[in-house]
């Protein structure tokens, strides 16, 4: 059982609707989000494939609220955000309009992300349905006047998008920033730059991809950013005190996080090292074992 609400309303024209996809890498589920007040609404995520996306709990706030989908924007690939888009589809209505950003491929992909899903659940292929691809600044309107603007900001995933509603000083996070933990990322220094890029938005609230919602979202984004560089400074710690791998680095700074997670910590400390490797603060020892010490 979930320790959110199915259903929520967050402010008077966004309502949070929860997937029922719990799991470790989902928390309680994945938060989707039905924004405007008018006829016509845009769907923000979708859930899960089948019974676990949001579709159950979504046709019956269409029908309390007297209103449609105009639109469904999915803020990134993975799985628990597309995956209820065909049982939406199928319940609802095939001919939404669906629109997402094109994936952009990062410089150097890692092994085991944007290859699969955080999971490890391979990543899903929709060649039936047609997309409207976004960019950065576009502006989506609802039927009601509200204007979202679309942020582009990649690092937790390649397509990463967050959605800005001026109008409400809300900031639709994603999975960039969570409300009950750090995420886990598949570019590094992508994902740095998103956080500045988040910033600028300033004080306002976080509907975050999972978890609760964030009062104070600059000041979340300002923890993100020096959890970050915190971690940066612990990886150097490590290596003052010899060569290590990225697994005995893992071992010791996730040692308070479940083992199911440390693959993708994994990926979050080898990100690292390549940037500290770029700002010559560590050397690659031995390419094929993994091992890194300190300059």
């Amino acid at each position: 059982m979930s320790g959110l609400q199915y259903v929520k309303r967050m402010t008077p024209s966004i309502i949070r609707i929860l997937a029922r996809n719990p799991s470790p890498m989902t928390g309680h589920g994945t938060n989707c989000y039905l924004i405007g007040n008018g006829q016509r609404r845009v769907l923000l995520d979708t859930g899960s494939p089948n019974d676990e996306s949001i579709v159950s709990s979504l046709v019956d706030v269409l029908d309390s609220e007297n209103c449609e989908i105009d639109k469904i924007v999915i803020s990134h690939w993975h799985f628990d955000h597309i995956g209820g888009v065909e049982a939406i589809q199928r319940q609802i209505g095939s001919e939404i309009p669906l629109y997402k950003h094109k994936r952009v491929r990062y410089p150097k992909v890692y092994k085991g992300a944007g290859e699969k899903m955080p999971s490890g659940l391979d990543i899903p292929v929709f060649e039936e349905q047609y997309w409207n691809f976004l960019a950065d600044g576009d502006v989506l309107e609802t039927s009601c006047g509200s204007k979202i603007q679309v942020v582009f900001t990649p690092g937790h995933a390649d397509d990463h998008i967050c959605l800005w509603m001026e109008n409400e000083r809300v900031l639709f996070s994603g999975d960039n920033i969570l409300g009950d933990s750090t995420t886990v990322i598949d570019n590094y220094k992508a994902y740095m730059k998103s956080l500045e890029k988040m910033k600028t938005f300033g004080k306002c609230q976080i509907f975050p991809g999972h978890g609760d919602e964030i009062e104070n979202g600059l000041e979340r984004v300002e923890f993100y950013i020096n959890h970050r560089r915190m971690r940066e400074t612990q990886i150097l710690k490590q290596l003052q005190t010899g060569q290590k791998s990225i697994s005995d680095i893992v071992k010791v700074l996730y040692a308070d996080v479940p083992e199911v997670l440390h693959p993708a910590a994994s990926i979050n400390v080898a990100m690292t090292l390549d940037l500290l490797i770029e700002n010559k603060a560590v050397s690659i020892v031995d390419a094929d074992g993994d091992i890194y010490c300190r300059n």
